[in-house]
């Protein structure tokens, strides 16, 4: 016996005549609840749209494939009590509103003010927006002491490196600046965390946990080297001044 696994959404008389077919042995199958149903007609959409032929030649296969994409539609449309009618209402504000497709246009990127509405809404959507990171070097910087944290800082963009989560300038202690999520995705994106030790400083140390747990590099300015130090990606020097060259280090 030789077993296959279809594990997708079929047409209702493919289970009867897979029955009927005295070469399949059983089929195995059940009938979905209205949630999988739905999911499993919004991954069919996928399927016959990739299925499409686009070449001139082989219309024939497009127009079926075509066909059976308005199918799914068909079926995901009447699950959620449409009417035919109101869905090409809808297709006509859309495109009262926002124009069709029919010019083909293609847009390969916006560039974009960093405070314009857009960068938020793209940001959001990390899936469909790709963002352009800067070639310099990203920084984020763990500390306590706000005067040496924004001194570090502007020798280090002085330098041609990045801190785009500048916590430290008109640091406020209520989050209304930086939430703890800001903080989270900063670190996620950030190329190196420096690590400003000073005695007592618990939310700085959560912070160099999180870059650990990515396996970021992170500097940490420290007149000792105790043995949690000594992990890899972790990088040790004594004083401020030093960071730019072990960041040099790192980047090669």
């Amino acid at each position: 016996m030789v077993r296959f696994y279809l594990e997708k959404l079929v047409r209702d008389k493919v289970v009867e005549k897979c029955k009927a077919d005295p070469q399949v042995l059983h089929t195995e199958y059940h009938q979905l609840d209205r949630a999988a149903y739905r999911c499993e007609l919004r991954r069919k959409i996928h399927e016959e749209a990739n299925e499409i032929p686009l070449g001139d030649d082989r219309l024939e296969e497009a127009l079926q494939e075509l066909a059976d994409v308005q199918a799914v539609l068909d079926a995901l449309r009447d699950d959620f009590g449409f009417s035919p009618q109101q869905v090409q209402d809808a297709v006509a504000r859309k495109a009262a509103h926002a124009g069709g497709f029919q010019g083909r246009y293609y847009i390969a990127y916006n560039d974009l003010a960093e405070d314009s509405k857009w960068v938020e809404v793209f940001r959001a959507q990390p899936e469909k927006y790709r963002e352009e990171k800067s070639n310099a070097t990203t920084i984020y910087c763990a500390g306590k002491d706000l005067s040496r944290a924004n001194r570090v800082a502007t020798m280090l963009e002085s330098a041609g490196y990045t801190i785009p989560c500048d916590w430290f300038r008109n640091y406020r202690d209520d989050q209304s600046r930086f939430s703890p999520m800001d903080e989270k995705r900063a670190i996620a994106e950030a190329d190196v965390l420096v690590y400003l030790w000073e005695p007592d400083q618990e939310s700085a140390r959560y912070e160099v946990g999180m870059a650990m747990a990515l396996d970021k590099p992170i500097i940490v300015v420290h007149n000792e080297q105790p043995w949690f130090l000594t992990l890899p990606h972790v990088v040790v020097v004594r004083d401020d001044s030093e960071i730019i060259g072990a960041l040099k280090n790192i980047a090669s």
